[in-house]
């Protein structure tokens, strides 16, 4: 069997097109959840089972009457040596600080049993940089389980040059699979081992580029763009440019300003651009800019 961790629901939406592959292929594969969620995870209820998922492994179902103890002294000493080693847990609420660390401890001993109850072939993560995909991924190494991890998204340099976000997400990884050659570089640069990275594409794009050459449903696709412009109030034809930029806060530059000057860009050429913003975004600052915009 192929675990496939699935606790935050963009990670299913990431990942469940290589899940379709490997099904298709004749593989078992089961997503992976936690469910013990009081404010990190997302629970399955909300994505997975409506969609009617059958193969699902809840973690929580290998906690064990005397794992319970185990992870509240965890949590104690987890807490403990947070105390001391920063001034950051300050800026949290008691309740979410506690509460996390618990969830976290009890993560750990949980998919330590999983792991060692299922063995598994194989451990599939989106990335490796939380503590859930960390914690699966060391396990992973610690038992001799082959874990792949994938490129979340464009790479911010800063975060490597601020936290070696490059490096930590291929601590633990058997393989890192990556967008582009320019990324393999990046991340051999920031010292992941070569003959971790393998280039792949973007695979929760896949679909689009069989339908985009004309592989599979051509006219399924031609049908599906024209419908969906028209719900959305879009031109029927002529040139569209989509602008999906990530959350304001994490914009490297002044994100406001350059969907101002895509805007400008728009108006002076007669193109089409429609603007969808992060799903996190602040309301506040969508209505902001949906204001800016429309004067």
């Amino acid at each position: 069997m192929i675990l496939v961790f699935a606790g935050r629901e963009h990670h299913y939406q990431k990942l469940h097109p290589v899940v379709d592959e490997l099904r298709t292929r004749g593989r078992e594969v089961a997503y992976l959840v936690a469910d013990n969620t009081v404010w990190n995870l997302d629970t399955a209820v909300e994505y997975l089972t409506p969609l009617g998922e059958k193969r699902i492994v809840h973690a929580m179902d290998f906690l064990r009457p005397e794992d319970v103890s185990a992870a509240s002294g965890m949590t104690r000493d987890m807490l403990a040596q947070m105390s001391k080693a920063n001034q950051l847990w300050m800026s949290i609420e008691a309740f979410w600080l506690s509460a996390s660390a618990r969830e976290c401890c009890e993560v750990a001993v949980c998919f330590e049993n999983a792991l060692l109850a299922i063995r598994p072939e194989a451990v599939i993560i989106l990335h490796e940089a939380n503590f859930w995909t960390k914690i699966l991924a060391y396990l992973c190494a610690t038992y001799g389980i082959a874990c792949v991890s994938f490129q979340e998204g464009l790479l911010r340099h800063r975060d490597q040059a601020l936290l070696g976000k490059f490096q930590l997400s291929g601590e633990y990884s058997t393989r890192v699979l990556l967008w582009s050659e320019g990324a393999r570089a990046a991340y051999a640069a920031a010292g992941v081992p070569e003959d971790k990275l393998r280039v792949v594409g973007i695979p929760h794009l896949d679909i689009w580029y069989k339908w985009l050459l004309g592989i599979e449903n051509k006219d399924e696709y031609a049908n599906a763009k024209l419908a969906l412009r028209q719900n959305l109030g879009l031109p029927l034809s002529g040139p569209l440019v989509l602008l999906a930029p990530p959350l304001l806060g994490r914009f490297e530059g002044n994100g406001l300003k350059a969907i101002g000057l895509v805007a400008d860009w728009s108006a002076n050429t007669a193109t089409a651009v429609a603007l969808r913003m992060h799903p996190f975004e602040a309301g506040e600052h969508v209505a902001r800019l949906q204001k800016t915009l429309a004067e």
